[in-house]
């Protein structure tokens, strides 16, 4: 036979067992949350760094190319493709021609 006695400590337990469950998964929540936040930015610091680049400018001369001023500003000890494909970014060139007179800007390694 359950009493009201009985039926409300019942309630009671019921009701506090779950506001424990609530204030656990709460918690649990704000830590991820906290965490992924904290990495975040760690991952933004470390790869900010110091990612300024410098630029030497350079006046294109006649028969000058992209890969001849690439191969005499960088050498051989370089992938000249990929120093080219830069070059063209920095400088916005949507192709390879260039014009006597023009000024380019070239990354120092």
């Amino acid at each position: 036979m359950y009493t009201a006695n009985s039926i409300r400590k019942k309630k009671q337990y019921n009701t506090d067992r779950g506001k424990n469950v609530l204030l656990k998964l709460t918690f649990i929540l704000v830590t991820i949350f906290i965490l992924l936040v904290l990495i975040t930015v760690i991952f933004t610091l470390i790869s900010s760094g110091n990612n300024e680049i410098e630029y030497n400018q350079y006046i294109v001369k006649k028969g000058d190319s992209l890969w001849s001023i690439a191969d005499n500003h960088y050498g051989n000890k370089v992938d000249l493709r990929k120093k080219i494909y830069t070059i063209k970014k920095v400088n916005n060139l949507d192709n390879s021609i260039i014009s006597p007179g023009e000024q380019i800007i070239l990354p120092i390694n």
